[in-house]
């Protein structure tokens, strides 16, 4: 394992990648802060701004036995956005798209432990993978249309890092509406748009909003919100609400935290739409 000035790593590239037309395609983002990464890379970061940075960027170039990586770390108030952008060329050993993830596992082990999301190639995916963030937020890591991939990747992530719980369920729509309410009197202030933000657009929006007693919502209608419920089955049959919540992925999340502790008990999710104000 090497860093690299961007000199050499453009020479390398210009050699050995381009000729090939191996393009740098697959991009990981990974929970890992700006103080963090300047105490574990031994060099520089690249400052240069390149066009179409979305703004001021932070990169080190990385070289494992002929396989190039880079880390991009974008500035922005929570200072964690982190991004690793690789070669997603899936050759006779390497099994999925994201199978190339295991190239950096000799990079500093905190690249592999905090993924919070892969790039995903699937046009009609039917499954993902969910953990939660140091922002206690539950993200979408990866879709896939195939469930053995989509467990083969969960199990490789649990391997990684057993101190991370990763739950699968079905993918997040992209055109669902999501809104932020006021807890009080439960009215809209503020539109978050067609599909829930990521951890990194989440937490560069929730600054405005911080201080206000409110929430965010999946609206299903203009007049509806949906509640999910997180209920306990006893060995008897008897039913128990445990939580109730706003959001379908932190409600499975704390479900798969209380399966993890090993109780025999059964916990199921339901939901039920609220009338809004």
């Amino acid at each position: 394992m090497e860093w690299l000035e961007n000199d050499r790593f453009e020479q390398i590239f210009d050699i050995e990648y381009r000729p090939e037309k191996k393009w740098l395609d697959l991009r990981i983002s990974v929970d890992i802060r700006l103080e963090q990464l300047l105490k574990e890379i031994p060099t520089a970061p690249d400052n240069k701004h390149y066009d179409g940075d979305p703004g001021p960027i932070k990169r080190w170039y990385g070289n494992i036995d002929g396989f190039l990586f880079k880390v991009e770390h974008c500035d922005h108030p929570t200072e964690n956005l982190t991004i690793i952008v690789c070669v997603s060329e899936i050759k006779s050993d390497e099994k999925y798209w994201w199978s190339v993830i295991s190239k950096i596992e000799s990079a500093p082990s905190m690249f592999i432990k905090n993924i919070t999301w892969i790039k995903s190639k699937a046009k009609n995916p039917q499954y993902a993978i969910y953990t939660k963030d140091s922002n206690d937020l539950v993200n979408q890591i990866y879709t896939s249309e195939d469930k053995v991939e989509i467990n083969e990747l969960k199990q490789y992530l649990e391997t990684s890092n057993p101190t991370r719980l990763y739950y699968i369920d079905a993918p997040e729509d992209p055109n669902e509406r999501w809104v932020l309410v006021n807890n009080i009197d439960n009215k809209i202030i503020g539109d978050l748009g067609h599909g829930r933000l990521s951890n990194q657009q989440f937490a560069k929006f929730w600054p405005q909003f911080k201080d206000l007693d409110c929430v965010v919502k999946l609206q299903s209608t203009n007049s509806y919100y949906p509640e999910w419920i997180l209920w306990r089955q006893d060995d008897n049959g008897n039913q128990f609400v445990i939580k109730k919540f706003w959001n379908r992925q932190d409600a499975m999340y704390e479900k798969c935290v209380l399966e993890a502790r090993g109780h025999k008990q059964t916990y199921f999710v339901t939901e039920k739409e609220i009338k809004a104000a």
